[in-house]
């Protein structure tokens, strides 16, 4: 009889560690996503850009105001994007003069991405768009470079 109730105690104890590793989980989940550098920028898609972003064709571009005005060293710039798969992370390559970042990004439900940064000096920048679709290695979905001047 001990015995069974040895068993019982030991299952009751695997399963309130299973479910404190859940919680524990899904806590560091939506610090992960609160953290994170997304915004929808549903705001900014219109016209042709969100007929591309529709047909699963990747692409990346400075928001609309953006390419108006000249980006300037120290000016916080927008990056658009459309056509990504929405249930994948997107893997940002962001190639600055003297150095480079890499953050993930999450698309929304039609696959629409979109971050903010701050220009780090003159220069070309790149930006560079990876996911890893079907359990395969990262695959480049699209790129965009452009100048900052000082």
């Amino acid at each position: 009889m001990r015995a069974v109730s040895t068993v019982a105690s030991g299952l009751r104890h695997s399963a309130v560690a299973v479910a404190e590793a859940l919680i524990v989980a899904a806590i560091i989940a939506g610090l992960l996503l609160a953290l994170s550098p997304v915004y929808k920028p549903a705001d900014y898609l219109a016209g042709t850009k969100a007929a591309e972003a529709g047909r699963g064709q990747a692409w990346l571009s400075l928001s609309d105001d953006l390419r108006i005005a000249a980006v300037s060293s120290g000016s916080q710039y927008t990056i658009i994007g459309g056509g990504f798969d929405p249930s994948t992370p997107v893997s940002i390559n962001l190639g600055e003069p003297g150095c480079c970042r890499f953050f993930n990004v999450y698309p929304t439900a039609d696959g629409t991405i979109g971050f903010t940064a701050t220009a780090a000096g003159p220069g070309t920048y790149e930006v560079r768009a990876y996911q890893q679709l079907r359990g395969r290695k990262p695959t480049l979905m699209a790129t965009l470079t452009f100048e900052v001047g000082g």
